[in-house]
């Protein structure tokens, strides 16, 4: 059960830097939208583009001319469509990760609601036979600590005059193996404790997620409209200045 946990922390950490990846980039790309760009925004929402307001946001920046301007504009869209699809690829690992523990973590829940002692047999199969435990029947604390109780008689040096280094070695073995089926029978309430509220949390989290990515892929897409239009409008403004 250790390893199913250490596999589901490592899915863990992976949700948690993907939704890292997913954030910075929205981040970024506020902070790639340079002065330049919000300046040309606001005329676009202002239907003011015009030679008269494109030649006092050049003369702003220092930008020489319109094709300068330009080539800054399509450089912030480049760098926006390849942010849009990261976040259209992070959206599905979000999804597709989150999913995948939640329905990992209910199903070893299940399992150990169901049949607590199914997975100590197939994890501990050397321990249940040196046990001399019955591999098909039920196993609890009490049956455990009982057959302990049987075999460390059994090993008993009184009992075993003339073989003591054998039985001595057969009595550790048993011993090392009471230990573990003990500490794993021990915590059982607690892995059937961390699996449901791993189960419930990510599959409670993913609806949550998956909404605030779309509301960040919806900006970033916007923005990337917003882009377009106003390198379009330039381009007329630049194609009017050449016919004259």
């Amino acid at each position: 059960m250790k390893k199913q946990l250490l596999f589901l922390f490592i899915s863990m950490s992976s949700v948690s830097a993907i939704y890292a990846e997913s954030y910075f980039t929205i981040v970024d790309l506020s902070e790639r939208n340079s002065t330049i760009y919000q300046d040309m925004e606001t005329l676009h929402a202002h239907n003011a583009f015009n030679k008269e307001n494109i030649d006092i946001i050049l003369k702003k920046h220092n930008v020489s001319d319109v094709d300068e301007l330009l080539y800054f504009l399509n450089r912030d869209k480049a760098q926006l469509n390849t942010h849009i699809n990261s976040l259209k690829t992070t959206r599905f690992l979000q999804a597709f990760v989150m999913g995948g523990i939640g329905i990992l973590s209910g199903i070893y829940a299940l399992n150990l609601f169901l049949n607590p002692t199914g997975h100590l047999k197939q994890q501990f199969p050397e321990e249940i036979a040196k046990m001399n435990l019955s591999s098909d029947s039920t196993i609890s604390q009490e049956i455990l600590t009982k057959k302990y109780r049987t075999l460390s008689l059994k090993f008993h040096p009184d009992k075993n005059k003339g073989n003591e280094e054998t039985t001595n070695q057969q009595f550790i073995e048993m011993k090392n193996a009471y230990d573990k089926l003990g500490e794993y029978l021990l915590n059982i309430p607690l892995y059937k404790k961390i699996l449901s509220t791993l189960s419930s949390t990510f599959l409670g989290s993913l609806p949550f997620i998956l909404h605030a990515n779309k509301k960040n892929l919806t900006q970033a897409t916007t923005t990337l409209k917003n882009l377009d239009e106003i390198i379009l409008s330039l381009e007329e403004i630049q194609q009017e200045e050449e016919n004259i």
